[in-house]
């Protein structure tokens, strides 16, 4: 046999090939029925099979389909493995478990998450299990995380870093802090800036040759760069995107233009003057007559707490509506634009967003209202290009849909919205596909969602 010939196209080839080479190898395997069909009602297993001693002191464990797309892959090479003979050629005391379409129904339905909506392998904790210790991490938290940038408390938790380094040695220092920045990049598996700017923190560290205030000047100084490089790249958004609005008011006859836009991309969140808003703050700079539709942004309420706010601040007309109301006012012509901000926008034209975008959209291609998305280079994701499958979901506490918090009588309250028995979940975000985006508004420009619109603005990528 061919080494193509263990490799198949689809999840029901790849399954008979790998069970017709466990029983040329005299083992029947074990199957685990997916609670959830695949494409056509097709029923669905995880084939487990053993190979070695009973009594083997060690296991090896071979597993395929973790990233359900990727299973095919596996799955071939776990066939040749078995139907080469390689399972029965094995060092004494060993044993091996191969573990075929673990997630099957991701390898079925060709995408990178169960029936759940769980990667396997990014968004997945056994609450159950005792999580991993992280000593290293831990012994230097709190003079890590000092509250004070300057004074006693600076100066001793400078003191405790630089004997920790003396007594543990600068490798496990730098250890520590880069256990430090894993942790971090974990917290947000949605969206990818967090994770560049750890990475480009990650990047710097060892230069400064573990020496402690070096580390600290190192973090404070790539920390100034990364806020310096987005208040500029921001700044561009706004200039390539006020000509958008330009574009409307002189349409209208110097109308206000209504814009729509969804949770917050302001300069809370970017430093200075965000990126959804940078083109709305421009226009309003420059004299154009603007009004913004803000989604309350339920069930965090960003727009309601946060971009409202911001608006008021820079005196910009905007009026606070429901998130479901988007649609009903641009069926009756009141919005003649949408634009929002990204958490993960693919080299495709994908864009992961906050949860509910993807319905915005729809409705503005539904009535022919422009969708624009603005993000600075460091929101785009260059590894993958199918956004619905690839783009791990975040889940967050059910607490935040089950209950809402506000300012009463001078206080921060929280009250419950719904029955305390009834379960509630909570996705935070959403995959609008590229061909409901008109264009992405970036730093270099603006450009169509798409491979080739995305790579003319950015073709130092074209080659990676």
């Amino acid at each position: 046999m061919v080494s193509h010939c263990y490799f198949s196209t689809d999840y029901t080839g790849a399954r008979e090939k790998f069970k017709a080479a466990c029983t040329l190898a005299d083992i029947s395997p074990r199957s685990y029925e997916n609670p959830a069909p695949g494409p056509g009602g097709l029923l669905l297993t995880t084939e487990v099979a053993r190979f070695g001693p009973v009594d083997a002191r060690k296991l090896l464990i071979l597993i395929s389909g973790v990233h359900g797309i990727e299973g095919l892959a596996g799955s071939g090479c776990q066939t040749a493995f078995i139907a080469q003979g390689l399972c029965g050629d094995l060092p004494e005391g060993v044993a091996v478990l191969v573990v075929h379409a673990i997630n099957c129904y991701g390898v079925a339905h060709t995408q990178y998450t169960t029936e759940g909506n769980v990667d396997l392998n990014q968004n997945f904790l056994d609450f159950d299990v005792e999580l991993p210790a992280n000593p290293a991490y831990e012994d230097i938290h709190d003079a890590l995380c000092c509250p004070e940038l300057q004074g006693p408390k600076r100066d001793a938790a400078d003191a405790f870093l630089d004997e920790y380094r003396k007594t543990n040695g600068e490798p496990a220092f730098l250890k520590a802090l880069q256990q430090a920045g894993q942790l971090l990049r974990s917290t947000r598996p949605t969206a990818v800036n967090l994770v560049w700017a750890v990475e480009r923190q990650l990047q710097a560290l060892p230069a400064a040759g573990g020496d402690v205030q070096a580390c600290i000047q190192s973090t404070f100084d790539v920390a100034a760069a990364i806020a310096d490089d987005e208040v500029e790249n921001c700044r561009l958004i706004g200039e390539h995107g006020v000509e958008l609005i330009e574009n409307l008011s002189r349409e209208k006859g110097g109308e206000p233009v209504n814009i729509l836009t969804h949770c917050n991309a302001g300069w809370l969140a970017c430093v200075d003057y965000g990126t959804a808003t940078a083109p709305i703050y421009r226009a309003h700079e420059r004299g154009l007559p603007v009004h913004v539709w803000v989604d309350e942004t339920r069930p965090r309420n960003q727009g309601a707490r946060m971009t409202a706010w911001e608006l008021g601040q820079h005196g910009v007309a905007h009026t606070v509506v429901a998130d479901n109301v988007g649609g009903h006012l641009m069926q009756h012509g009141l919005v003649d634009v949408v634009i929002t901000g990204s958490d993960r926008t693919l080299y495709t034209g994908d864009v992961a967003n906050k949860i509910g975008t993807y319905l915005k959209a729809l409705a503005a291609h539904d009535n022919d209202v422009p969708f624009y998305v603005a993000l600075p280079s460091s929101t785009f994701d260059w590894e993958h290009s199918d956004g619905v499958a690839q783009i791990p979901i975040e889940e967050r506490e059910a607490a935040e849909v089950k209950t809402i918090s506000g300012l009463s009588e001078g206080e921060i309250r929280s009250v419950l919205l719904t029955p305390q028995e009834s379960p509630a979940a909570n996705f935070a975000f959403d995959v609008t596909p590229a061909r409901l985006v008109t264009a992405l508004i970036t730093e270099r420009g603006i450009c169509l969602a798409s491979e080739q619109g995305v790579l003319s603005l950015f073709p130092e990528r074209a080659a990676i």
